[in-house]
C-alpha cells in the first residue's frame, strides 16, 4: 500500500466533509473570524455570511474559505460554484492550506467546473506542503 497516496486521499476526504460543516478551526478568541465561526456552528448563516463578508474585503483568506463553502453549499446566499472557485483560488493564494487542498483535488479530478490539469493540481500540491 502507498502511504503517500493513502495519507493524500484521507486529507482530501477529511477536506471534502468540511464543505458539509464537519471541519474545525482554531482561531483567537473574540475575533471577527471566530464570530463568523460561531455564527456557523449555530447555523446562523445570515451573520455569519455578514461577519466574514466583511473579512473577505479586507483579505482574510480563511474567511474567503469558509465564504467559498458557504457559496458551494448555498448556505444563505444562492448556490453559485463559480464565487465559490473565485474564493477557493484567493484563499489559496492566501496561504490558506484547505483551500490549496480543494484545488488540487478539482483540478486533479475536474472538479467545481475546473479543467482537468495536473499541472496546476501539482502546483496547489507544493504550495500545501510549503
Amino acid at each position: 500500500m502507498n502511504f503517500a497516496f493513502t495519507f493524500r486521499a484521507a486529507r482530501r476526504a477529511a477536506l471534502a466533509l468540511s464543505l458539509f460543516g464537519v471541519a474545525t478551526s482554531t482561531f483567537a478568541a473574540g475575533s471577527p473570524y471566530d464570530e463568523g465561526i460561531e455564527a456557523l456552528r449555530a447555523q446562523d448563516f445570515r451573520k455569519a455570511y455578514q461577519t466574514l463578508e466583511s473579512l473577505v474585503a479586507a483579505g482574510d483568506g480563511r474567511a474567503q474559505f469558509q465564504l467559498a463553502l458557504m457559496y458551494h453549499a448555498g448556505l444563505h446566499v444562492e448556490y453559485d460554484e463559480g464565487k465559490a472557485v473565485m474564493l477557493y483560488h484567493m484563499a489559496a493564494r492566501n496561504g490558506v492550506i484547505e483551500a490549496q487542498e480543494f484545488l488540487v483535488a478539482a483540478y486533479e479530478h475536474g472538479w467545481f467546473g475546473l479543467p482537468r490539469n495536473q499541472q496546476v493540481a501539482l502546483f496547489w500540491e507544493r504550495q500545501a506542503a510549503g
